[in-house]
């Protein structure tokens, strides 16, 4: 009765700054049935059915962010989810703060472009950090330490979101949210199937 199994996504720390990043970013993500953390494209499985009843990655997103749409179809479909702490999957983040921060607005562009409601809490978080950074030093364990970078990481994450969700591309006409995410025709098909009227 699987149909998905995600691994875990370990961090390396190479260098400098993969090191201190590693006070802002779990060292792994590992992925868990109730949802909140999905398997990536970096380290999942999935039956060939489960990928077609969501019509597969959804191709007409500009930068990223189709890992994140597909699994969320899933989830709303209720298919049956089962991570794998045995698959391990090691990669280095970024190397730098700048290719760090670009990575920070493509993922907060494509979440904005995907119209991912789930993530919506999250960036209008960033974008009042953003427009009020002093709020900054009631927000975390850090306080004072590292304020530039932090304010860095939530302005560019907000301003991606924005961006994506002004300017990014329009989903296909066929294509309609269900719970807050967005269903292609052929999950929408899975959908009704499951929920008759």
């Amino acid at each position: 009765g699987v149909e998905v199994v995600g691994g875990q996504s370990w961090t390396l720390a190479e260098n400098s700054f993969q090191f201190f990043l590693r006070q802002f970013e779990p060292e792994h993500d590992m992925p868990r049935a109730e949802g909140g953390v999905f398997a990536s494209s970096r380290n999942i499985a999935y039956r060939r059915q489960t990928w077609a009843d969501v019509g597969g990655y959804p191709e007409w997103l500009t930068l990223a962010g189709e890992d994140a749409l597909f699994n969320f179809q899933l989830y709303v479909l209720e298919r049956k989810f089962v991570p794998n702490v045995k698959a391990v999957v090691r990669w280095p983040v970024r190397e730098s703060a700048r290719d760090y921060l670009k990575l920070c607005n493509r993922n907060g562009f494509a979440a904005g472009e995907a119209r991912i409601h789930p993530y919506v809490m999250n960036h209008l978080r960033c974008m009042v950090f953003m427009l009020c950074p002093p709020l900054l030093l009631l927000s975390s364990r850090h306080r004072h330490r590292h304020f530039s970078f932090r304010y860095q990481k939530h302005a560019v994450t907000a301003l991606g979101w924005l961006r994506g969700w002004l300017r990014g591309k329009r989903p296909p006409k066929t294509w309609k949210h269900i719970q807050g995410v967005l269903f292609s025709p052929e999950a929408q098909r899975a959908w009704i199937a499951k929920h008759p009227a």
